[in-house]
């Protein structure tokens, strides 16, 4: 492409390449492609979207694209025939996956051990602060259930959407479509709004759930709560690593940071934690950022693609349960802020306490002067 066209062709930087396999997405047609397990190269001049119906198609523009991908095809043809000493096989049968930076190839497998490595010392600080807690005789597994509870809209959102696709209730294509490619009429734009019902009866449900057990889980500044966010959260970074380690590593400042937020010994509250709050979304809204840039759309653009996809079955349950427990220790860091406030505003102010030298429990000669050492002196 480089000889036909006379300039760099470009490509996707390494921070792209992580987003996408992070959180797959695209509405061109690599992605159909990729859908049945082949390998997929996109060229296009106007970006993934393409060019705009009415554009005005340069014939020399177009000539050197078709001998450039010609030429690639004809050269992945002949590095597969050579590849397998004359055996015709697929070109780059037994090159490694990963992310192409600096001319190299980053593999996957050392992605999965650094993400893993990266994890594990919040993991196991996770594990013996609810051990702790136990210890302690604080209700942690009180507060992972309710967690569980608050984030249980996020499910219940998703079987609400699924079930709108399945009846046909609107448009639901298996994968991700354009809001300008894909137009729905009153009825079927009423039928989408509809998961406004479903975040509603998820909030209800929530409420109920956790009403139950209210003494048994105590003080959210206790530290019960908090130990109960990092087990949540280190299990769901681990489960999301097995399948996809890219996408666990979005989630890794959140296991780390939020387990530091919600320890009691930190007394962390006000914009400090607010903002340890969001450092741990960050990442996936980067990602979400990148994603809009890529696609030229808004946020409101995106969400209804996302909701019509979800409901064509591009998002897997699993994708929310997990997506469901991440939003439940979100609450959870929420409700922990808030008692820490509450806290802070009805505690009594802090006496001044007297300078003393020396230890607070000594009084014996010479803590006050007056020996014959200091009047020499």
């Amino acid at each position: 492409m480089r000889q036909e066209l006379g300039q760099d062709p470009g490509g996707a930087r390494a921070s792209a390449q992580w987003s996408r396999r992070a959180l797959p997405l695209t509405v061109s047609e690599q992605g159909e492609v990729n859908r049945e397990d082949l390998p997929a190269v996109l060229l296009q001049i106007s970006g993934e979207r393409g060019p705009a119906a009415d554009a005005r198609v340069s014939r020399r523009r177009f000539t050197e694209m078709g001998r450039g991908a010609l030429r690639s095809v004809i050269a992945l043809d002949e590095a597969g025939r050579r590849a397998a000493g004359g055996e015709t096989r697929p070109p780059f049968a037994d090159e490694t996956d990963g992310i192409v930076t600096l001319r190299n190839v980053l593999p996957g497998w050392s992605v999965r051990l650094m993400v893993l490595c990266l994890l594990l010392p919040a993991l196991l600080a996770a594990l013996d602060a609810f051990f702790r807690a136990r210890r302690h005789h604080l209700n942690a597994g009180a507060w992972i259930a309710w967690a569980l509870a608050a984030g249980v809209v996020v499910p219940l959102t998703w079987i609400w959407l699924r079930l709108l696709g399945i009846v046909g209730a609107f448009p639901a294509p298996r994968g991700p479509v354009l809001p300008s490619d894909l137009s729905l009429s009153t009825g079927q734009a009423g039928a989408l709004a509809s998961v406004v019902l479903a975040l509603v009866g998820g909030v209800l449900a929530a409420r109920m759930l956790g009403r139950s057990g209210r003494a048994a889980r105590g003080n959210p500044a206790a530290g019960a709560a908090g130990a109960a966010v990092g087990a949540i959260v280190c299990g769901v970074v681990l489960l999301v690593w097995i399948p996809n380690p890219y996408a666990a590593a979005l989630l890794l400042p959140a296991a780390h940071v939020w387990l530091f937020l919600g320890a009691p010994q930190t007394r962390m509250r006000g914009a400090w934690g607010w903002a340890a709050l969001a450092v741990g979304l960050l990442a996936p809204a980067f990602v979400l950022l990148a994603e809009m840039d890529a696609l030229r759309i808004g946020p409101f653009a995106l969400v209804r693609m996302w909701l019509v996809a979800t409901a064509g079955g591009h998002v897997s349950a699993w994708a929310a349960l997990a997506v469901g427990a991440l939003v439940g220790a979100v609450a959870t860091l929420v409700r922990i802020l808030a008692a820490r406030r509450r806290i802070a505003a009805t505690a009594p102010p802090e006496e001044e306490r007297p300078t003393t030298r020396g230890p607070l429990t000594y009084a014996g000669p010479g803590s006050l002067g007056g020996t014959e050492s200091a009047l020499r002196r």
